[in-house]
């Protein structure tokens, strides 16, 4: 093919034959290269050499020429143009260099692309040094080849560069992972051509990404999130076998980084669970509590933000009366015994007496059982017939949706009646047995009425101080009645006993030295 620059000669001829540029003095004969240089003609190119040159305006329908200065033209695939056109000059790769083709052949694209490929090294290699977080895209899983175990995951930096990423380095789940980008950390980076080595930690990416991410943050800070998971309680020896209560959500508010908002953190009310009031997906306002920049644990708050006060008291209203509204007065339930109240806790100055429990029904709900509700005899006390824990036969007694309150019915449970008498029975006969005319006891003073004073002598019995034994004078007699302090401590004596329809009376006076 004829050359487009055979009309341009890179030699300067003289009319003689002789070169402008050689010495005709010199007597030593040159050699092949001295006489290339010496006539300015090009050294040939080579494969793999980046070349500059001119796209020409000429071509056929897949090529084109370009000038770059040698004997001929080269081609270059239109296909390797990138978005080159003609007139446009720039730097080349050379995949052919005409030694076994008839053309030099160029290529820019590859050219773009080899240099990409050493940027891409070169920025691998500062991000070793420096220890900052990148990204790569996941591209592949890779398997053991012994028993098909995932051993890891295959990630592409830039599009470029191929590495490896253990399946211990790898944060969470590698399900879905695939097409996805992941922060890492660049552990290893060695060029070593088709066996290069590189290795990525998306697992210490992480962790630095949420250090970083709670260093900025401050306690008292209101933040915006997402709830991503409902707590539960740990699973032993306590719940095995029953479903697991709710202890709190966790909020996501920045990526990777997340706080955990407690039962007690979300709702003052007891009966409520945090899933009452949180969803899964709901993005909340929450104020931080507390940072542990250590472990990289952060507490927080829903209800401490003003913003949430309202809509916690009409969730808790509708959780509550959603619950109630599923029960029926008289319906049977098993539940369990949450906590035992005493009496002291609503009065301080008063004998420790058992008053009620709570008990968790299946839907969640904290009823009351009243000490009444449990047997008929003073003798039984709650704790003769149930402990925390306990699993019991309750009736619901009544359901007030205004107040939120339920009240339970034990002794009402027809599979309960025998129980309690058998109990009430065993302790009457134990008490009565031990319970002589002379004993002296150790009260306290439970009540004063116009007769005397009733004082708690142990065993449910409430035995009567009658006024006459206190002072044989009537006109005194309001007066010494009002020295009685409901409470105070009052040694007694058993003056008197007596069976009752199944009750047993008592009488008493006071001991010899308070007389």
């Amino acid at each position: 093919m004829k050359n487009m620059n055979d009309t341009t000669s890179n030699v300067s001829v003289l009319a003689n034959g002789t070169n402008s540029n050689v010495d005709s003095s010199a007597s030593q004969p040159l050699s092949f290269e001295a006489l290339l240089a010496a006539y300015d003609v090009p050294r040939p190119v080579a494969y793999g050499q980046v070349v500059k040159g001119t796209i020409l305006p000429v071509g056929d329908n897949a090529h084109f020429y370009v000038a770059i200065g040698q004997k001929s033209d080269a081609l270059l695939p239109k296909k390797d143009t990138g978005e080159l056109k003609a007139g446009d000059e720039a730097e080349f790769l050379v995949v052919s260099d005409g030694e076994d083709d008839e053309f030099t052949m160029l290529s820019f694209t590859r050219l773009q692309h080899q240099r990409e490929v050493e940027g891409a090294w070169s920025a691998l290699l500062q991000l070793v040094a420096s220890g900052d977080v990148t990204e790569v895209t996941v591209i592949g899983v890779e398997k053991r080849k012994d028993d098909d175990r995932i051993s890891g995951v295959k990630a592409s930096f830039r599009g470029l560069l191929k590495g490896f990423i253990p399946l211990s380095l790898v944060q969470g789940s590698v399900d879905g992972l695939i097409g996805s980008s992941i922060p890492v950390k660049v552990l290893k980076a060695e060029d070593k051509g088709r066996f290069s080595n590189i290795l990525f930690s998306n697992k210490a990416a992480n962790e630095a990404l949420v250090g970083n991410a709670i260093a900025d943050l401050a306690e008292g800070t209101v933040v915006t999130g997402t709830v991503t998971k409902i707590m539960l309680e740990k699973k032993d020896a306590r719940n095995e076998g029953a479903p697991r209560r709710e202890t709190g959500v966790l909020v996501e508010f920045q990526p990777g980084v997340s706080g955990f908002v407690h039962k007690s953190n979300i709702s003052d009310s007891r009966g409520v669970k945090p899933s009452d009031v949180l969803k899964l997906g709901q993005v909340v306002q929450v104020k931080i509590i507390s940072i542990d920049t250590e472990s990289q644990r952060i507490s927080l708050s829903y209800k401490d933000v003003e913003a949430n006060r309202e809509a916690i008291a009409a969730q808790q209203a509708d959780a509550i009366r959603n619950q109630l509204g599923s029960l029926t007065a008289g319906e049977k339930l098993t539940g369990r015994v949450k906590r035992v109240l005493l009496e002291r806790e609503t009065n301080p100055s008063a004998e420790k007496r058992e008053l009620g429990a709570i008990v968790v029904l299946p839907n969640g709900t904290e009823a009351f059982l009243h000490r009444n509700e449990c047997s008929d005899s003073r003798l039984v006390s709650i704790s003769h017939l149930m402990k925390v824990g306990d699993e019991i036969l309750v009736e619901v007694k009544f359901v007030d949706l205004e107040a939120g309150r339920v009240q339970l019915s034990y002794k009402k449970v027809a599979e309960n009646k025998e129980r309690v008498q058998s109990v009430s029975d065993e302790l009457k006969s134990s008490f009565r047995s031990g319970l002589k005319v002379g004993d002296r006891r150790n009260g306290t003073v439970a009540r004063v009425v116009p007769f005397g004073v009733f004082v708690r002598i142990g065993g449910g019995i409430e035995a009567l101080l009658h006024v006459s034994e206190i002072t044989s004078d009537r006109s005194r007699q309001e007066a010494e009645l009002a020295a009685f302090k409901t409470g105070s401590p009052l040694d007694v004596v058993i003056s008197k006993t007596e069976e009752d329809k199944g009750h047993t009376k008592v009488w008493v006076s006071l001991a010899q030295e308070q007389a």
